[in-house]
């Protein structure tokens, strides 16, 4: 978690390529799942920008998502680079056990290549073993994660002890199959590092989903 890190890497794209990737991870957009009243979109375009808006974007701040878009944007970087839509009904079936519907994935859009997004895949593999997301670690699983902490914005500024955080992680490494983004909204919590509240967290929910899943 380096914000200077990723603001250099930021100083290689103009607005506009930044602008354009953002739209190919689907943050200008409805994700277009089934459930009533999703919010708009509240991006601008880059010819608004100020001068410092890519870089803040590039941590973390300065971009308004809900979390489904990011679970979405996340999972097209680790499920080989395919933006999909998400659903909520996996399948229906009637009184007599058998399928009435059965959803089928829909591919919206390729944001990275699969080259890339192993890449990625081994990096927040490393990020979850030995770097900030330890607390996340479930001895035997091969997972994948990030933290987030991101100061919240008001009038005048960002606002003094007001945070979001998240961890965003996925299981198995190599093929994943389960997606799980967990988000506290200004957290009572003397904690205000990801890695030390929310960490613990996606590892408490993700060991009750193999026991679950008996995985």
């Amino acid at each position: 978690s380096s914000n200077v890190g990723m603001v250099k890497i930021a100083e290689r794209f103009t607005n506009a390529k930044f602008e354009e990737y953002l739209r190919k991870y689907g943050f200008y957009d409805k994700t277009g799942v089934d459930f009533a009243n999703e919010p708009k979109s509240r991006q601008i375009p880059h010819e608004k920008w100020d001068g410092l808006k890519r870089y803040t974007m590039a941590f973390g701040q300065g971009i308004a998502v809900t979390p489904l878009q990011m679970a979405v944007g996340f999972s097209a970087v680790i499920n080989g680079g395919n933006l999909v839509e998400p659903t909520f009904v996996k399948r229906i079936i009637n009184e007599n056990g058998n399928p009435v519907y059965e959803h089928q994935a829909y591919i919206k859009g390729r944001v990275v290549s699969e080259e890339t997004s192993k890449l990625i895949r081994g990096m927040l593999y490393e990020a979850i073993e030995r770097g900030g997301g330890v607390k996340a670690k479930i001895d035997g699983y091969q997972m994948g994660g990030k933290t987030g902490t991101a100061q919240k914005s008001g009038r005048g500024g960002y606002q003094r002890g007001k945070y979001i955080l998240y961890y965003a992680g996925f299981y198995p490494v190599d093929k994943p199959q389960y997606v799980l983004l967990v988000v506290a909204d200004e957290p009572k919590s003397s904690m205000i590092y990801a890695s030390q509240l929310m960490a613990p967290l996606y590892r408490s929910i993700m060991e009750r989903v193999f026991g679950y899943k008996n995985i």
